[in-house]
């Protein structure tokens, strides 16, 4: 094959609407993102029937996850599906089940794959091209953000405790817990990872309890419980995660968007702090609306808070 010669793909794997679907039906559903396949899981909602154009939302993970968000995306894919919506949720580059487990670029890489999955869920047979939407927990929140700057004709956008800037984010986590001395050296390593990998070598993985994330020796045993219980996610990442985490900012593309923005966030957030829901606000203006919820944790659909989550993204969704 001549080097300037196209790919040969597959067709996307696009079902067509069945004239009736059940509650809860899923399919699997393939879209190219960064020259290969991302397989995403479609829900439909309950009684399809053809020729129907229904509203539809595309849910992104953050890092260290995979579709499942650690078991956060179910209910809400329910949630939604009751309401009928379809529902898009893949995996980004990097996950369990891609090529290279471990490697997230989230600014590099997973604002293009947001992009395609948001062109499959506009192309898929029933859906109102119009009426596609993105909701986005932790990271996923951030790079949803970014991407909006660049698609303007997003219905809406909706994070679940996202930060707002991975730089900024990165040294308040370190520094709380190392001090300036200790971020200092981390960012040592990922300097010395980037010259390793200008050499050829593979990106170092480190732990994601202690080594990219430094948590408090008292909550080690739940992030690992938490990794037990979730086979799909990571429980290592590159320190090329880290030095691409450094580059996202969405902070920095407030200034660019015009969707709508519902920024979630938990008061008792210990991994990225209420204040950056605060900081988001204030840069996108009059087009955000922020809601921290007293009780919320981190992972807001997990704990008590999931009913008060779910309740305030479908109404808000309504609205729109």
């Amino acid at each position: 094959m001549p080097l300037d010669a196209p790919e040969e793909r597959p067709a996307a794997g696009i079902p067509a609407p069945a004239e009736e679907r059940g509650r809860g039906t899923v399919e699997e559903v393939e879209f190219w993102s960064g020259g290969r396949p991302r397989v995403a899981l479609l829900h439909w909602p309950a009684r399809y029937s053809r020729g129907e154009a229904r509203p539809a939302a595309v849910l992104a993970h953050g890092l260290a996850n995979d579709r499942d968000e650690a078991g956060q995306f179910g209910p809400l894919a329910e949630r939604l599906v009751e309401e009928g919506h379809v529902v898009l949720r893949f995996d980004f580059r990097g996950g369990t089940r891609d090529l290279d487990p471990g490697r997230q670029l989230p600014a590099s890489e997973w604002p293009h794959d947001l992009a395609a999955a948001v062109v499959c869920a506009r192309g898929l047979p029933g859906v109102d091209a119009s009426q596609v939407g993105v909701i986005g927990a932790s990271c996923g929140g951030s790079v949803a953000l970014v991407a909006a700057g660049f698609d303007p004709e997003l219905r809406y956008v909706i994070t679940l405790g996202c930060f707002a800037d991975g730089a900024d984010w990165l040294r308040g986590l370190w520094s709380a817990q190392y001090g300036e001395l200790g971020w200092q050296r981390f960012l040592a390593d990922v300097r010395d990872d980037r010259i390793r990998r200008s050499a050829g070598e593979r990106s170092r993985r480190v732990p994601l309890a202690g080594g990219f994330l430094p948590v408090p020796d008292d909550a080690v045993e739940a992030v690992e419980e938490l990794l037990r219980a979730n086979p799909g996610m990571l429980r290592e990442l590159s320190l090329e995660t880290a030095d691409d985490l450094l580059l996202l900012s969405p902070v920095a593309f407030a200034g660019r968007g015009v969707v709508p923005v519902l920024l979630v966030h938990g008061a008792r957030d210990t991994l990225v702090p209420a204040a950056d829901a605060e900081r988001l606000e204030w840069a996108l203006g009059r087009r955000a609306t922020r809601v921290v919820l007293d009780e919320g944790l981190h992972q807001l659909l997990l704990g008590t808070s999931r009913n008060a989550v779910l309740d305030l993204v479908s109404q808000w969704i309504h609205e729109r």
